[in-house]
């Protein structure tokens, strides 16, 4: 188990760092904002408390990246799987 990555790591949101980053626009999540990187997908609150939560794993930035249309997130490598 300790090779495994984490489903989610949860941070306060108070350093988000933006650079890189492709946010997903349109949804109907007013109180969250969604940034794709290429090693990560970032969840923020908007509300107090204001977190992010910072998804690492392949099929999860996967996941994200087919909800928000950007091929360039979906590593169909047999490792990402």
């Amino acid at each position: 188990m300790s090779l495994s990555e984490p489903l989610v790591t949860i941070r306060p949101a108070d350093e988000v760092d933006e650079e890189g980053a492709t946010e997903i626009t349109g949804t109907p999540f007013n109180k969250m904002r969604i940034l794709l990187y290429d090693d990560k997908v970032s969840v923020i609150r908007l509300e107090e408390p204001c977190m992010e939560f910072v998804f690492t794993h392949p099929l999860m930035r996967r996941a994200f990246g087919a909800y928000a249309g950007v091929t360039a997130v979906l590593d169909h490598s047999p490792a990402a799987l």
